[in-house]
């Protein structure tokens, strides 16, 4: 019924051969070191997985860090980006005060630009990142449509979307072609604002260098917090469709 709460960073071996299984499978799921994950991230990565539909799930300790993370994990100095304007403050902050000390370049488009994002396509362009519904003014992008114009110009460019609003379960992002699907995880997966995490599902074109990238800078979360991010996807669909049930009714009452 519920996944074991194993905290660890070392572990202890019955034998070489072991520890040389464990060495060779260390990015697929075996047991080998505390920030490689336990069983208890493992079933979380496995259930976000299912819920978003992709190859592999990376953990980090807030939505920042997933966004910030699954960037640098694609861009090198002298590349440049693509940022909806109506992203959340601090994925603004990022690209301005760390990215532009890299000398990596940000390009800030209208989130209603549609397949218009093709005439900001540079030849160092390696990142374009989503966000729909976006923080605060809430334009829904025309995903579908930047995704085709974006793979029309260079199918290389990985397409990033925060989909904390949809919390993975409203909108299948990588369903529309999107790479990978980032989450503040501390908002609707959590669900009670008490513990933060972020998440970042990838498909299989980019797993393996958001998974090995984020490893080498260090992230990762609790086996606590993510235990507690596992429960509560258990109620996630029941308060998704509880929100607009009490907000559409509180709404039309301060507009009257």
């Amino acid at each position: 019924m519920n996944p074991v709460i194993q905290r660890a960073s070392s572990l202890v071996f019955d034998s070489v051969q072991h520890k040389k299984k464990a060495t060779a499978g260390r990015a697929s799921g075996e047991l080998y070191y505390g920030r490689r994950g336990t069983l208890t991230h493992f079933s979380l990565q496995q259930a976000m997985v299912e819920l978003e539909g992709g190859a592999g799930c990376a953990l980090y300790p807030c939505g920042t860090a997933a966004v910030s993370n699954a960037i640098l994990s694609f861009v090198s100095a002298g590349d440049h980006i693509l940022v909806t304007g109506s992203a959340y403050e601090p994925t603004q902050d990022f690209c301005r005060h760390i990215l532009g000390k890299m000398n990596i370049t940000t390009t800030w488009f209208d989130p209603l630009i549609g397949a218009d994002i093709g005439d900001l396509i540079q030849d160092n362009t390696r990142v374009v990142m989503l966000e729909s519904p976006g923080s605060i003014t809430m334009e829904v992008q025309d995903i579908p449509a930047i995704v085709r114009a974006v793979r029309a110009k260079n199918p290389d460019i990985v397409i990033m979307l925060d989909n904390t609003w949809a919390a993975g379960i409203l909108l299948k992002a990588l369903d529309l072609g999107v790479d990978i699907s980032l989450q503040a995880g501390t908002k609707y997966l959590i669900g009670h604002s008490d513990a933060m995490i972020g998440t970042a599902v990838a498909n299989a074109r980019c797993w393996d260098q958001l998974r090995e990238q984020s490893y080498l800078m260090g992230q990762m979360v609790d086996a606590d917090t993510a235990y507690m991010a596992e429960r509560g996807l258990r109620t996630l669909g029941i308060r998704l469709k509880q929100h607009p049930a009490s907000a559409i009714p509180v709404s039309s009452c301060s507009i009257g």
